[in-house]
């Protein structure tokens, strides 16, 4: 422990630091109530995105078990990798309270039938047809196997 002089100037001297270490302890609860102001609109946000896509994947996975089940995995997997893109993606920074935060932006994920490979236009009449007796599970599967 340093010593202590009963001086004025000493006096003084402790009293403006004093000052300052209470207005360092203030700004960082201000930038902590920022950051934590921040993270619970994320919070929410991502929150609502999952809720959102835990209720939309409850049908596209069943269906995609039914085809598993009646084409067999090698024409699904087939499929995808005709219809595999990519998803442009871009991350932003922006500064809440002296810390960096990211936002990651992407485009949709959701594409439409012509995007996925399977637009009515890109099928034959010859090839639809002769699905039609069997049940088409996943809309690609040529192997005539059906329920």
């Amino acid at each position: 422990m340093q010593s202590l002089a009963a001086t004025r100037s000493e006096l003084l001297d402790r009293r403006r630091r004093t000052v300052f270490v209470a207005e360092g302890r203030d700004l960082l609860q201000d930038k902590r109530t920022a950051l934590v102001r921040e993270f619970r609109q994320h919070q929410a946000e991502l929150m609502e995105g999952l809720d959102e896509l835990r209720k939309l994947a409850v049908r596209p996975h069943l269906r995609l078990e039914e085809a598993i089940v009646v084409c067999g995995p090698e024409p699904l997997e087939s499929g995808a990798l005709v219809a595999e893109t990519g998803i442009r993606a871009e991350l932003h920074s922006r500064t809440v309270a002296g810390v960096r935060v990211y936002v990651l932006r992407h485009d949709p994920v959701r594409r439409d039938a012509a995007d996925r490979g399977w637009a009515p236009a890109a099928t034959s009449r010859h090839w639809t047809a002769s699905l039609s007796p069997t049940r088409n599970c996943c809309g690609g599967c040529s192997t005539g196997r059906g329920t």
